[in-house]
């Protein structure tokens, strides 16, 4: 059984704050930084390329090798332990119903991982109909868990998928590009948990997010700060608080 279905345990590799916050900001280097965290996530959202030891490389190969390299360099983070063989990685869906090459940063991700880390990496979920996009969204319009949880479906063709988790008893980690507040990522464990009750298997799940949202600039420090954190649930709110 699970231990509780309203916290998420999940971790990052980059920060940004976003521009409305940076004429509170002070200190030059740390303005700095700030314009270059947005920079990098507009680079993220298009999946472009970044310069990495003077090689154009896409910014998915970039996260794989700072993942990769990241125990060895000491940088901060288990990432070895995180990203165990027994897990799968499920790219979350985007906001919008998803259409033939159609932009899906998540599963360029989770793709990228899966080939360069040797992980297996399932489509398991799907949009059904289209949400608010938390970034672009008034506080008040922004979707909250249980929207999302209910604009979300199981894929077809996922059924031999999830026998095989449920068989070799493998644990999930759910991929995305950005988080704000972790609504998206708290809906997307939800409908897992909705998924696999039926096989009576409660499966081991956290969140990977490339980047995070510092709301606050006294928060920020530099644009690669890994980070490890839980979203929570409030249910006399309806939404999530993130670490």
């Amino acid at each position: 059984m699970i231990s509780n279905k309203n916290e998420l345990h999940y971790i990052s590799i980059l920060s940004y704050l976003p521009k409305k916050y940076l004429q509170s900001i002070t200190d030059k280097d740390t303005l700095k930084d700030a314009i270059k965290s947005i920079d990098i996530m507009r680079t993220l959202k298009q999946n472009l390329h970044v310069i990495s030891q003077g090689k154009s490389i896409p910014i998915t190969e970039w996260l794989t090798h700072y993942i990769t390299h990241a125990n060895q360099d000491n940088l901060g983070l288990d990432f070895d332990n995180f990203f165990r063989s027994d897990t799968v990685l499920i790219p979350v869906p985007r906001s919008i119903i998803i259409k033939k090459d159609t932009l899906w940063v998540p599963k360029d991700i989770a793709t990228t991982f899966s080939k360069k880390m040797n992980l297996k990496m399932i489509p398991l979920l799907t949009r059904l109909t289209p949400v608010n996009v938390s970034s672009k969204s008034l506080p008040n319009n922004r979707p909250k868990p249980l929207d999302h949880f209910n604009s979300l479906s199981l894929s077809k063709g996922m059924d031999s998928q999830i026998r095989n988790i449920v068989t070799n008893k493998l644990g999930i980690i759910l991929v995305d590009d950005v988080i704000t507040r972790g609504s998206t990522l708290m809906g997307c464990y939800w409908k897992i948990l909705e998924i696999f009750k039926s096989y009576q298997y409660y499966p081991q799940i956290s969140g990977f997010c490339a980047m995070r949202t510092i709301s606050n600039s006294l928060e920020f420090r530099k644009p690669i700060d890994p980070h490890e954190g839980d979203i929570t649930y409030r249910d006399s709110n309806g939404d999530t608080l993130r670490t």
